[in-house]
Formats: C-alpha cells, sequence, structure tokens
C-alpha cells in the first residue's frame, strides 16, 4: 500500500493510497488525459510511488504526465514540479545524464517565480538533485554549491516534505563530504541526519 506519508503535503495526496496495483486515476475517464486535475492526480501519484520504492512506475506516470503537460502548456509550476519528481527517479534509476536537463529547467523555473519563493524547499530539493549527480562525477566544488544551496530548509517543520525526502536530502550532503574526504564536514552533517531523524517519526530507515 502507498504510504500515507505524502497525505498532508498536498490536497490530492489521498487518491494514492488506493494505488496497489497500477491503473489510471478515475479522473483520466471523466475529465480526459490532459485536465489539470488529472495531471496534478499523476503528479502525486508519482511522488507516491517514488517514495515508495516504485521507480520504473514513477518514471513511466511522470514521462506521461510531462508529455501531456507540455501538450496543454497551461500550468508551468506544475511542470516544474513533474520534472523535479522524474529528475529524481532517474538518478535513482542509474540515468543522470537523462535527469539533469530536466532538473536544471525545473530549478530555474523555482529560482524565478514569484509564487514559488514561499516554498524554498522546491527549488532547494531540486538543486540537491544536481548536487547528487555532480557528487557521481566527483565534481566536488559544483557538487558543494549545489548542495548547501538552501539546505536549511530540510529542517524546516513547515517545509512540505517527506520524512524520507528530508533523509535522502541530507544524506546526499553526506555523501559528498565523505566522497569528497572531508571527515569534519561529514561527521557535522552526520550528526545533523542523526537530529533530523529524531524529528521524523515517521520516518523508517
Amino acid at each position: 500500500m502507498i504510504s500515507t506519508q505524502l497525505i498532508h503535503l498536498e490536497p490530492w495526496a489521498s487518491c494514492c493510497q488506493s494505488a496497489a496495483p497500477v491503473r489510471k486515476p478515475r479522473a483520466t475517464q471523466r475529465l480526459g488525459p490532459d485536465h489539470y486535475t488529472t495531471l496534478q492526480i499523476q503528479r502525486i501519484l508519482a511522488r507516491a510511488f517514488s517514495e515508495e520504492g516504485r521507480l520504473k512506475e514513477a518514471e513511466a506516470l511522470c514521462k506521461e504526465t510531462l508529455n501531456a503537460q507540455h501538450r496543454v502548456k497551461a500550468d508551468p509550476y506544475g511542470t516544474a514540479r513533474t520534472q523535479l519528481s522524474l529528475g529524481r527517479v532517474l538518478v535513482e534509476n542509474g540515468k543522470p545524464d537523462e535527469a539533469e536537463p530536466l532538473l536544471q529547467e525545473s530549478l530555474k523555473f523555482f529560482r524565478g517565480d514569484v509564487s514559488s519563493k514561499s516554498r524554498p524547499e522546491l527549488a532547494a530539493q531540486v538543486a540537491n538533485w544536481l548536487g547528487a549527480i555532480q557528487v557521481a562525477r566527483k565534481a566536488y566544488p559544483e557538487a558543494e554549491s549545489l548542495l548547501l544551496s538552501g539546505s536549511d530548509v530540510f529542517f524546516a517543520p513547515a517545509a512540505e516534505m517527506s520524512p524520507n525526502e528530508r533523509h535522502v536530502a541530507v544524506g546526499h550532503i553526506v555523501n559528498l563530504y565523505q566522497a569528497w574526504g572531508k571527515p569534519e564536514q561529514t561527521a557535522a552533517w552526520q550528526n545533523k541526519l542523526n537530529q533530523l531523524a529524531k524529528t521524523q517519526p515517521g520516518y523508517k530507515p
């Protein structure tokens, strides 16, 4: 069953609980595949899939949703969020080169969109995944700049992120300093990660 961790994050997330077998949301039949509500539900469902480790399903649904959003061209905010979700899944699926341009486009939107300023965790998460790509390439200074950009928000109670999303984001920073051979920074961020876990009772490592 899809985790309930996402329910408090977005108003449509409760639809994800009935998604154990992969099937189209009923909104697809009632409203059509390109309707705003259909695409919003699919985007959130794909995010839930990725949270549960169902990466193949998440990737396929993200790509389908993003293609529809590009056709409609009516929801740039939703498109940027789908790009974030798809970029994350592609990185986790070992496809960083495919993920990078999507994440870069998403980051450009969130940093430039006035309405997104109230949700700094979005730009911070995109930068974090771009940083993870740079860590894998051993481009450590570039990775550090991206990973530390807005990283304070990962510890902010008001940030609309699941416990797992917070843990993964901070874990990327720990991984950076481990790979870079900086034990003091590694220990400092590992301690932050440990403290974060204590404040996130819903998180299960």
